[in-house]
């Protein structure tokens, strides 16, 4: 069967380049083209339907779900400051170092 379209210049030339390229004439590129461009689209799974993608909405919405930390829990940054205070001095580290303010 034969079909008559409208491309582009541009596209035509580029078209007829790797025609020549690959050894197939425009007819023949442009049928493997259409082929391979509709077997994927066909065997493409959306982004949203991939099993990893579903997995990891899951996950977020569980989190989501989840009550609020308790305010009066405490503060695990803190209590990681005052251990390592103890270990080692205030706005020291365990290479004998001053940190810096806040860290």
């Amino acid at each position: 069967m034969k079909v008559m379209v409208s491309l582009p210049d541009e596209l035509l030339k580029r078209i007829d380049e790797e025609a020549k390229r690959t050894g197939r004439t425009r007819s023949g590129l442009l049928q493997y083209a259409a082929r391979l461009y509709l077997t994927e689209k066909a065997t493409r799974v959306p982004p949203g339907e991939r099993p990893e993608v579903q997995a990891a909405m899951a996950r977020a919405k569980e989190i989501i779900r989840r009550p609020p930390p308790d305010p009066d829990a405490p503060d695990s940054t803190q209590i990681i400051r005052e251990a390592r205070d103890t270990r080692y001095g205030p706005g020291e580290t365990s290479t004998g170092r001053r940190r810096e303010a806040g860290s």
